[in-house]
């Protein structure tokens, strides 16, 4: 365990030394530190200077990274190795937002071919929904969308929708909702119209039981207000189909996960199994039926960048630790 080296032991010792003392303090001490602790890549400026940090502090930190071979997982996660252990994952972000050329291999399996599926499909999805071409039961076009999950199923889609909300369409409406407290479907739920309201269903496992409530309640009130339950195919688009929803069944299963990739035609999916789910993976449907699809690409991109921003950062530690 990385808490029982003496790396962590000695970082320890030394936070004793420099708890108590205020930043003035350090920045007369050392005007300088202000131009050696910031670096930037990718138009990002990571200013770490206002930490309660000294040169000591860098050094203490470049060991610990040493003693967890920090360098050696950051290259089997970039190598498709399934350092996951607890769930014999890979982890490979970088691919869900890999719009270049490079390959990424998972037990010898190029997923990028995928992954440009995914992405492809998900964007023909979403010009459909904003162009009124996918309807709901009724034949009405879709004018709210309504985001189901919870932890990086919700709060990475929001965030990217309050970020975008200037170039938002002024005609469709995105909704989230993530506690298992029925209040929080029931108050959006009144505000909308089941004949053009979409569900968005987002999970990684389908075994989240506020997700699984609040699909099922939508559910519900898609047949109750509608009819019918073939409401629930027009109705909904989950991210991942699992066996244990058969009762939810949507017409569409589009999204994705991470990797062992395989094509259910059957259903239209792609199930991309199991890099954790972020904001940049097909859970940005929601973003991109609320904005066009030149904004998700170019946060695409931005998103790959920003491995190589961290690499640039732990590089800069490094580099200032030899000194």
């Amino acid at each position: 365990m990385i808490n029982e080296t003496q790396a962590w032991r000695d970082l320890q010792e030394h936070w004793k030394d420099t708890e108590g003392r205020h930043m003035r303090e350090l920045f007369r001490e050392d005007p300088g530190r202000c131009d050696r602790y910031v670096t930037e890549r990718c138009g990002i400026v990571f200013d770490y200077s206002k930490n309660r940090i000294t040169d000591k502090t860098l050094k203490l930190l470049r060991a610990l990274a040493d003693a967890a071979d920090l360098p050696g997982w950051t290259a089997r996660m970039f190598s498709g190795e399934r350092i996951n252990t607890t769930e014999n994952r890979a982890v490979l972000h970088v691919a869900l937002r890999n719009l270049g050329k490079r390959i990424y291999r998972v037990d010898g399996q190029d997923v990028m071919p995928a992954v440009r599926d995914v992405l492809g499909r998900m964007g023909d999805f979403a010009e459909r929904v904003r162009g009124g071409k996918w309807l709901g039961h009724t034949g009405r076009s879709i004018t709210d969308v309504v985001n189901i999950g919870i932890g990086g199923s919700n709060l990475g889609p929001k965030m990217v929708c309050e970020a975008l909300k200037p170039f938002q369409s002024p005609d469709l409406r995105v909704h989230f909702v993530s506690n298992v407290d029925a209040t929080d479907i029931s108050e959006t739920l009144k505000r909308l119209d089941p004949e053009t309201t979409l569900f968005v269903v987002a999970s990684k496992t389908f075994t989240t039981q506020e997700t699984l409530t609040n699909a099922r309640t939508a559910r519900r009130w898609c047949v109750d207000r509608l009819g019918s339950e073939g409401a629930v195919a027009r109705a909904a688009v989950e991210s991942r189909w699992r066996p244990e929803l058969d009762d939810f069944r949507p017409e569409l299963v589009l999204v994705s996960a991470g990797f062992d990739a395989h094509v259910d035609d059957e259903m239209s999916s792609l199930r991309l199994t199991d890099a954790d789910f972020d904001w940049l993976t097909a859970f940005c449907l929601d973003v991109a039926e609320r904005h066009s699809g030149g904004r998700l690409v170019s946060m695409l991109e931005g998103g790959y960048d920003l491995p190589s921003l961290a690499r640039c950062a732990a590089q800069h530690v490094r580099d200032l630790a030899r000194l």
